[in-house]
C-alpha cells in the first residue's frame, strides 16, 4: 500500500526522519475537485445575491406602497378641506374674522353700464 508518506532510507551521519512525498496524482485530483465545485459555488452566490436582491425590491414595494396610500388619503383630506373653505359662506367668516374685511355697501358699487 502506498501512502503519502514514507521512510527514507537514513544517509551516513543523519538520523532516519518522517519525509513527506510529493503525489502528482492527489494534486491533479484536487485540482479536479476544486475545479468541479468552484462553478457550484459561484452559482449558488450569484443565486444568493438575487434572492437578497428580491427581498430587498420586496420590502421597498411594499414600502412604498404604504406611502402611495397615505398619500392618497392625505390628498382625499385636503380636497375635502379645500371644498369646504370654499364655500361663500366659510370664505366671508374668514374674511370678516381673520382680515377685518366688512361687506361692500351696495349703494357704493359701480356696474359697467353706468360708468361714463
Amino acid at each position: 500500500m502506498r501512502t503519502p508518506y514514507a521512510l527514507t532510507p537514513p544517509r551516513a551521519g543523519a538520523n532516519a526522519f518522517l519525509r513527506r512525498e510529493r503525489d502528482r496524482k492527489r494534486r491533479l485530483e484536487l485540482l479536479l475537485v476544486v475545479l468541479a465545485v468552484l462553478p457550484l459555488l459561484v452559482g449558488l452566490l450569484a443565486y444568493t445575491s438575487i434572492q437578497v436582491q428580491t427581498l430587498a425590491a420586496g420590502y421597498r414595494i411594499s414600502e412604498l406602497e404604504r406611502q402611495a396610500k397615505e398619500l392618497a388619503r392625505r390628498r382625499q383630506q385636503l380636497e375635502l378641506e379645500a371644498a369646504e373653505r370654499s364655500r361663500p359662506a366659510a370664505l366671508e367668516k374668514f374674511a370678516s374674522e381673520q382680515l377685518a374685511m366688512v361687506p361692500q355697501d351696495p349703494a357704493r358699487t359701480l356696474y359697467s353700464e353706468e360708468l361714463p
